[in-house]
């Protein structure tokens, strides 16, 4: 049972719908945040000496909160070791001592994403410096106790996405765009992972999950997708490579999903379509 939890990152867009759904419960929700003009709990992964923050005595602390860019990650290595694996296992060990249960969020991103709806328990092999520090997070977080959990997503999508409104305007002002043929992302929704994560803190379920979309899509089959909702040409939609404009290789995944069958039943989860996700977070567009 969520009686007081805490939210790593109740700024970010996961941290922010978390926060709201348990505080709809009625529940009491701390948050922590970067922002200095806030009520919230100034707490940042990079920089923050736990020792010096007072953060309240809570039953369960969600790590919501990442480096989670690619390139970003890739461009600044030690910056993504220390917010993505060091910073988050030091915050496990001080809660688990606690007595808290601590959910990590992590990603598919921590495989070699060579095939399809990769198994919880495959051998981790990432090529992405995104991928081995949440991998490496993983390892350390899972290491602190029984009562650590780490939950694997594919891509979480929503209508404010950059290079959603990005296609959007374009599209709407009769623009051509780009969009990569050789990149692929597994949309789901925020609905999806909130539930997922209420029912892991209710239930105490502790290891690894995994929630994901049913099959891959790529940039280009997307930008289509959103040109036909929203009525645009689709041949604005340009094809092109992400290999050819500057994406490292080892950022180019083919196949991110993830096997979703191990979930208990309390989860009642079915792996949603990824045109179907994409057309309900479009029509938001319209």
């Amino acid at each position: 049972m969520i009686y007081k939890s805490l939210i790593i990152g109740g700024d970010g867009f996961i941290g922010k719908n978390l926060r709201h759904a348990l505080e709809t419960e009625n529940r009491i929700v701390y948050a922590t945040t970067r922002k200095t003009n806030t009520n919230d709990i100034y707490f940042d992964l990079s920089i923050s000496d736990i020792k010096n923050v007072k953060f309240p005595v809570v039953d369960t602390v969600f790590i919501c909160a990442g480096l989670t860019g690619f390139k970003k990650c890739q461009d600044n290595i030690g910056l993504a070791q220390k917010v993505n694996s060091e910073a988050p296992a030091k915050l496990a060990e001080h809660f688990s001592q606690q007595g808290a249960h601590v959910i990590y969020l992590s990603t598919s991103a921590v495989f070699d994403c060579n095939h399809s709806k990769i198994r919880s328990d495959f051998c981790k092999s990432p090529k992405s410096v995104y991928g081995k520090t949440k991998s490496e997070g993983e390892d350390l977080i899972l290491k602190v106790g029984e009562k650590t959990t780490v939950l694997r997503l594919t891509k979480v999508v929503h209508e404010n996405l950059s290079i959603f409104r990005k296609w959007n305007n374009y599209l709407k002002k009769q623009k051509n765009i780009q969009a990569f043929v050789d990149l692929y992302f597994c949309p789901i929704t925020i609905e999806e992972v909130i539930n997922s994560l209420t029912i892991i803190a209710e239930k105490q379920f502790s290891g690894v999950y995994q929630v994901s979309g049913e099959s891959d899509i790529s940039y280009y089959d997307a930008a289509i997708e959103l040109a036909h909702t929203i009525k645009a040409n689709p041949m604005l939609v340009r094809p092109c490579k992400a290999i050819e404009n500057g994406v490292a290789e080892n950022n180019i995944l083919r196949h991110t999903s993830l096997d979703t069958s191990s979930l208990p039943c309390e989860f009642n989860f079915k792996a949603p379509n990824p045109i179907n996700v994409l057309r309900k977070i479009y029509k938001k567009l319209i």
